[in-house]
């Protein structure tokens, strides 16, 4: 073999390997930042601050660098400007507080005690009272691996697993990746005006998962969710038939843009956050992390599935096909959600494994 292919393999094979550790990184952050986000939250405080998770600025930020270098050979560059705000990142953890549950592990309730008064209101009676459930709650040991095979929690991960799953095979992620090229489908053949349109994307995915952290509990977690799956399987129907013919007329490109745009925002009411808060909310606090961790490990597996076969799916079953395949995949999730999804607004964590524990009953 010559040198060259060699090396060239060899460069593949680190970028590969690059890609899937950095996935890895991900995930694992992403866990982390739900464990802390619950821990710093109240555990008051409605639902919407742990669905924040789901913010996706990135839909907007993203778009707006290829729009910047969209003139120019600069995708050296598009990649390159993504360790800016990893960098922001790493200066802001430092400034992050230490988790007040791992410094009353550590014995250092001095510490724990200034944390909560930061990130709390400084009211030493309130502060007492969440230092002594920290402590009583440490006094239960973790759930070992096995515990997650006990049928209650059995019947929590099919639904956590399960909405993990579908999440990303009803094709969001083909949209937020794949935006500019499936505008191009419609006909728009200028890179800025697909870019333009992927950023329309992405404002719309923020804005309404805004208006979905003020609704999550006020209709319901379930309510949300019948309303937003049916919102993208009709979405992703009519945006399949909009390409019949090949979609090439005017009708039929704004047909395909309204489809898209209405399925972002039923995806940002529902699916979006819903997962991520459910994922937080609905097992046992002694397995939480590790089911949630099952849960997080499942939606990233099948994000890397989905975002890699959605090209081979248009040149399989066509651009029709491909999008009526996630729209029949849509009407499976919203019998999953109507069968299996619990309500959980307003429930304690007892109301909600008495729920998994009346499923089980009735097998």
């Amino acid at each position: 073999m010559h040198p060259k292919f060699f090396y060239g393999y060899v460069i593949l094979a680190l970028c590969f390997a690059n890609m899937v550790v950095m996935r890895g990184v991900n995930g694992a952050f992403g866990v982390y930042y739900l464990a802390l986000l619950e821990e710093f939250s109240w555990s008051r405080s409605d639902g919407a601050s742990i669905a924040s998770a789901n913010f996706f600025i990135y839909a907007i930020a993203s778009p707006l660098v290829g729009l910047a270098f969209d003139h120019i050979e600069g995708w050296r560059w598009m990649l390159g400007l993504g360790c800016v705000p990893a960098l922001a990142l790493a200066f802001g953890m430092l400034r992050m507080p230490q988790s007040p549950r791992w410094l009353v592990m550590t014995g250092d309730d001095f510490a724990a005690r200034a944390t909560l008064a930061k990130i709390r209101v400084d009211d030493p009676d309130t502060i007492d009272m969440e230092l002594a459930e920290i402590k009583e709650s440490l006094d239960d040991k973790p759930g070992a691996w096995s515990e997650l095979l006990a049928p209650v929690v059995k019947a929590a991960l099919f639904v956590g697993v399960g909405l993990a799953i579908l999440q990303q095979i009803t094709g969001i992620n083909t949209v937020i990746y794949y935006a500019p090229t499936i505008v191009e489908f419609t006909g728009v053949n200028s890179s800025a005006g697909s870019i333009l349109a992927a950023v329309g994307v992405g404002v719309i995915n923020v804005g309404f998962t805004v208006l979905a952290l003020r609704l999550l509990d006020r209709a319901g977690r379930r309510t949300l969710l019948m309303i937003g799956v049916s919102g993208m399987s009709i979405s992703l129907f009519a945006l399949g038939a909009a390409f019949i013919g090949g979609g090439s007329s005017t009708f039929a490109s704004i047909v395909a843009i309204l489809s898209l745009m209405t399925y972002v925002a039923s995806f940002a009411i529902s699916l979006g956050p819903i997962f991520w808060l459910l994922n937080a909310e609905i097992y046992p606090l002694a397995v939480r992390s590790k089911a949630a961790g099952l849960g997080t490990m499942a939606n990233w597996t099948f994000n890397f599935i989905v975002s890699l076969t959605f090209l081979l799916l248009i040149e399989a079953a066509g651009r029709s096909g491909a999008f009526w395949i996630y729209g029949g995949i849509g009407i499976v999730t919203l019998w999953f959600c109507w069968k299996f999804v619990p309500e959980t607004k307003g429930k304690r964590l007892e109301d909600i494994q008495a729920f998994f524990q009346a499923k089980v009953d009735k097998r």
